[in-house]
């Protein structure tokens, strides 16, 4: 074989691996999203977290493989080199193993830093960035490297001999670390995979719309005069990863003098809408005040289901306020 088809044989392994490699991210990424929890979903949380980022950086890392010198002999200086520049295919999986580990680690230090929430489109937004990055890099460096270096899978290119002849203590040490990184992340693996009540939540909002049409998060009415209303948007969003039906309670609030203990509550109105998982809706709705008086608090309590006889902040799911004064 020249030296011209083995350059060429070597640009294509190249590309292929990377490609591969890219198209299985795009394939357990859709799995982990669109899938309802189950062992394929736990399979590929797994990989995506445990794996995927540790072999990216080995790819940065170790983008030539193992150069024996054409003068080596046994105890010599070139020989120690060799050996200690080694990196074998199972020492490839393990270290890939434990990179992701410490990736892992420290990514979860930065979120928690930064008050980030532990969601899954986040989390595998933040993993599929670093994969590509790492995987980009690493390619570009095996691209630098000159041919005859290039690290490749090595498919169908297994040798029993060579396989013989590895040494047995290592194969048991790389086998125990491996099955050892396994253990150790399944769990996490499973809790990103099917997360838990902490991992979902309803998030409820009250906007109004600004003079371009825009909804807002502010400029809201608090003035009425007796018999006036004014529109407002309840914006419900579904991250419970199941279809939820909620009811609203609005009500309108006096409080006592310490603003501690409401004295007269007066029901405004009621809303009610089936959410599908993933799903935000937008409420449109009036509300005219039925009470007279200042510092009245407009309380919107949210429910998962049908309301208690006796609608309260401290029974409600999720709940918002507005302070408002009602003018005869």
């Amino acid at each position: 074989m020249t030296g011209t088809s083995r350059e060429s044989e070597s640009d294509t392994s190249l590309a292929g691996d990377v490609v591969v490699s890219l198209l299985t991210l795009g394939v357990l990424d859709a799995v982990v999203l669109f899938t309802d929890g189950g062992p394929a979903r736990i399979v590929a949380a797994m990989l995506l977290v445990f794996v995927a980022p540790g072999y990216a950086l080995t790819t940065l890392l170790y983008a030539t493989r193992e150069q024996v010198p054409t003068d080596r002999t046994p105890g010599t200086e070139s020989d120690r080199s060799s050996v200690g520049a080694r990196l074998s295919g199972s020492g490839r999986v393990v270290l890939s193993l434990a990179l992701s580990v410490a990736l892992v680690a420290l990514a979860g230090l930065v979120m928690s830093a930064l008050e980030l929430p532990y969601e899954v489109r986040p989390l595998l937004g933040a993993v599929n960035a670093v994969v590509v990055l790492l995987f980009a890099a690493g390619a570009l460096r095996r691209w630098r490297a000159p041919p005859s270096t290039r690290y490749t899978l090595p498919v169908g290119k297994l040798n029993p001999g060579r396989l013989a002849g590895s040494s047995s203590t290592e194969t048991v040490l790389n086998v125990g670390l491996a099955v050892a990184v396994i253990l150790g992340v399944g769990s996490v693996g499973y809790a990103i995979a099917a997360p838990v009540d902490g991992t979902t939540y309803t998030g409820a909002r009250l906007l109004t719309e600004a003079d371009n049409g825009e909804l807002q998060a502010g400029g809201y009415k608090t003035q009425f005069a007796q018999g006036e209303s004014a529109q407002y948007v309840l914006e419900l969003e579904n991250r419970e990863e199941v279809t939820a039906d909620y009811s609203v309670v609005v009500e309108l609030q006096q409080f006592d003098e310490d603003q501690e203990t409401v004295n007269v509550k007066s029901e405004v109105t009621r809303l009610n809408r089936t959410v599908e998982a993933g799903e935000t809706v937008r409420i449109r709705h009036s509300i005219e005040p039925n009470m007279v008086g200042s510092n009245l608090r407009l309380t919107y309590l949210v429910y998962r289901g049908s309301p208690p006889e006796n609608p309260t902040v401290e029974n409600a799911y999720r709940h918002l306020t507005l302070w408002v004064d009602v003018s005869a």
